[in-house]
Order: C-alpha cells, then sequence, then structure tokens
C-alpha cells in the first residue's frame, strides 16, 4: 500500500516539477521569442522592425559562442552525477566564457567597424556584447535548474526576464525606440542573471566564493580538450542558424530584412516547444544512452515520434487561425507571410525533426561526426545564398532557407538512423 502511495506521490511530483514548471518555462519563452517581437513589429516599421530583430540574431549568436557546449555538457553530466557541483566545477567553464567573450567582442566591433556600426552609437554595440554575456550566464543556470529538475526555478527567473522586457518594450515606444528597447535588453538580462544566481545558492547548492582556487593553465588547457568537441558544435549550429540574416542585412533592402525577419520570428515561436523539448528530454536521453549503447530502442522512438507531434500539433493549430494570428500578433502590415505558409510549415516541421536526432549524436558520443555534418551544411548554405540572394529580395531568401533546412535535415536523418540500426546490429550479434 505504502509503495503504491509512493509511487503515486513521485508520479504527481513528477508532473508537477517537470511537466507542470517546463510548461511554464515554455510559456514564458515563447513570450520572450515571439510576444515581445510581434509587439515590436506593431511599434516599428518594417525596416527598423528588421534592424532590431538583426541585433538580437547577434546577441544570440555571441551568446551561443561564449557558451562554448557548457550548456549541453552541463545537463549531460549533472542528471547523471549532481555530486559533481560546486564551485571547483564551474569556476573554469565561467574564466573560459570570460575569455571567449572578449574574443567574441573583438570580432563583433571590427565587424560593426566595417559596417559603420548599422548608423549606431559604439556605446549601443557594447551593450548587445554585454546582453549576450549575461544572457548566456542565465541559460547556464538555467542547465543546472534544469539537471536538478528545478524547473521551478527557471520558470520564475523567466518571469522576472519577462516583466523586465516588458518594461523595455513599454519604453521603447518613445523616441529612439530601438535604442532604448537595446539598453533595456541588456539590463533585463543582467538583473535576470543576478536572481537567477540567488536561486541558485538557496535552492540548490552552496557556493562558497571564499574557497575559490583559480585553475592552472595546464587544467584550463585540459578543460578546452574536454569542452572542444561541445564547443565546435554549438558554435558551428549557432552560425548556422544565423548566416542567412546576415546575408539578407548584407545584399537586400532594409523592407526584405525586416520579412524576413518577420518570417524567421513566426517560424521561431512556433519551434520554441523544440527547444523546451531539447532541455528536458536531455537528461532522459542521456540516461538511455548513457554507455555508449542504445539501451530502450522503444523509449527512443517514443521520445522521439512525441515531439515530432508536438510540432505538428502546433503548426495545426496555427494553421487553422493563421490569419487571425498574424493580424494579432504583427498586424495587417505582416499579412503577406500567408503567402508562405507552405514554406513556413516546412521549417517548423524539419526543425522539430532534428531535436533528437542532434542530441544523441552528443549523448551517444558522436559530438566529432555532428561538428562535420553542421560544419557541411553550412559551407553548403553559404554558397547557396551567396550564389542566389545577391540582387533578390525576400521571397527568394525564404526559398533559399527551406532549401538549406531540408538538406540539413536529410544528412542529419540519414546518420541517426544509421547509427540505430548498426547499434541493432550489434546488439543482435552479441545476443547469439
Amino acid at each position: 500500500m505504502f509503495s503504491k502511495l509512493g509511487t503515486k506521490e513521485n508520479f504527481i511530483r513528477f508532473v508537477r516539477n517537470n511537466l507542470f514548471y517546463s510548461g511554464v518555462s515554455y510559456g514564458f519563452r515563447l513570450f520572450v521569442n515571439l510576444i515581445i517581437f510581434a509587439l515590436l513589429a506593431r511599434y516599428f516599421n518594417v525596416a527598423n522592425f528588421g534592424k532590431i530583430s538583426f541585433f538580437m540574431v547577434i546577441i544570440n549568436l555571441v551568446a551561443v559562442c561564449i557558451d562554448l557546449g557548457y550548456r549541453l555538457l552541463i545537463v549531460r553530466e549533472l542528471s547523471v552525477e549532481r555530486t559533481l557541483l560546486n564551485i571547483e566545477y564551474l569556476v573554469p567553464k565561467i574564466i573560459l566564457k570570460v575569455y571567449m567573450g572578449i574574443f567574441s567582442g573583438i570580432l563583433l566591433i571590427v565587424y560593426a567597424y566595417f559596417n559603420n556600426f548599422w548608423g549606431e552609437s559604439v556605446i549601443l554595440i557594447f551593450s548587445l556584447l554585454i546582453s549576450a554575456f549575461f544572457l548566456n550566464l542565465c541559460n547556464t543556470i538555467f542547465a543546472i535548474f534544469q539537471s536538478f529538475n528545478k524547473y521551478v526555478l527557471e520558470s520564475f527567473s523567466l518571469f522576472i526576464m519577462v516583466v523586465l522586457l516588458s518594461i523595455a518594450l513599454v519604453l521603447s515606444r518613445r523616441p529612439g525606440g530601438i535604442d532604448i528597447f537595446i539598453y533595456g535588453y541588456a539590463i533585463s538580462m543582467f538583473i535576470t542573471f543576478i536572481s537567477a544566481y540567488y536561486l541558485l545558492i538557496l535552492k540548490v547548492v552552496r557556493l562558497n566564493l571564499k574557497t575559490i582556487n583559480f585553475p592552472s593553465v595546464i587544467f584550463l588547457k585540459n578543460e578546452i580538450k574536454t569542452i572542444l568537441p561541445f564547443a565546435s558544435i554549438i558554435i558551428l549550429e549557432a552560425v548556422n542558424n544565423s548566416f542567412d540574416t546576415f546575408f539578407v542585412e548584407k545584399y537586400c533592402s532594409n523592407n526584405s530584412l525586416g520579412e524576413y525577419s518577420a518570417l524567421l520570428r513566426l517560424a521561431s515561436g512556433l519551434t520554441i516547444f523544440s527547444i523546451i523539448a531539447s532541455s528536458a528530454s536531455m537528461p532522459i536521453l542521456s540516461r538511455i544512452t548513457s554507455d555508449g549503447a542504445i539501451k530502450s530502442k522503444t523509449k527512443l522512438f517514443v521520445l522521439y515520434g512525441g515531439i515530432v507531434l508536438s510540432g505538428i500539433l502546433i503548426f495545426a493549430l496555427y494553421y487553422q487561425f493563421n490569419e487571425q494570428i498574424i493580424t494579432l500578433l504583427l498586424g495587417e502590415n505582416y499579412l503577406f507571410l500567408l503567402e508562405w505558409d507552405s514554406l513556413i510549415f516546412i521549417l517548423v516541421f524539419t526543425s522539430y525533426l532534428r531535436v533528437l536526432p542532434g542530441m544523441f549524436l552528443v549523448t551517444y558520443n558522436r559530438e566529432k561526426i555532428r561538428s562535420f555534418l553542421t560544419a557541411v551544411v553550412l559551407i553548403y548554405g553559404i554558397i547557396t545564398f551567396y550564389i542566389a540572394i545577391p540582387g533578390f529580395e525576400s521571397d527568394i531568401a525564404v526559398a533559399t532557407i527551406v532549401q538549406v533546412k531540408i538538406v540539413s535535415t536529410i544528412i542529419l536523418l540519414v546518420y541517426f538512423f544509421y547509427l540505430v540500426i548498426m547499434d541493432n546490429i550489434k546488439n543482435n550479434k552479441v545476443k547469439s
């Protein structure tokens, strides 16, 4: 009786802590990634909306580069062995993040200089770097929360972020709105990081800063060797997911940049659940493949099927009310997006198809192969955009990115199923 009661209580606790609060986190991320930018689309004209979206692409790209793949590594390690978490575990990671932040900042300033800082001040460009750095630190703490199944702490931190960004959004309606929002974004990320850090030391683990021992050069070299496969994956994928916007900004008109950004934001909103699903599924996938073998193919494909089905259902709901959703969120100026519904579906569907195979290559110790596949797709995408985009506008850009995503998905799926089949053959040989 008591065992049954305990099982029931554990199930209720799992639903509340994992499913409910991860759903709350999804809602807040949806607000940050879709609602905030939908309102910005209403506040600014199409050209200015494209500019502010371009700045956000820069922030997210730099934040991912600073991460060096630690978000994946932290979830992978701490979900299996939580006792690893202490100040000595975190310090080397923070040091390397700072170094990477400095390097990324230099590259950003140089690139901005050759583009005349996009007509903005140098201070605003520095605020992009500050935003990226603290956004990355927030995501690092969120990874720890997820590893410890503390989704409620992640939800509360994201709530603070939403409130602060909402204030920045309201203030951006004044003259100089682009600058106000970017500065407000930087302040929001900083305050969210401070809040998340205090939740970490109060609810997860006590970190005694007085006992910090800075690692030796040899230790940092070993840390770099450990993180390098993850860093190559993350940075390559970050560039792979944003290079297209740089091409559109460089070769197309400001209005085309705004139209293209609106489509990407809409697709991002429809695929935001894939980010939540990847975060929530990473610990489960790590356990399924913890020893370099697939322990349960049934669990693997049930998990995969659930992620893909959720993507189809989300798009189906959007398709049913697409005109109303676009009018409500973006305004009538963006109803041209209805003409791209079929292309939006391909973007959304292929995104959900790539979620689990991409994580699988990490947990299955195939990080180098994943990096190689991403590099191949990136090179293909850059060449395709370089050939297709100059002299054309947003319609060609949209068709080109859809083509690139289809090729990327096919390559990843072929290798994923190859690994599953080979694992099955290996198990059959062992049994025989």
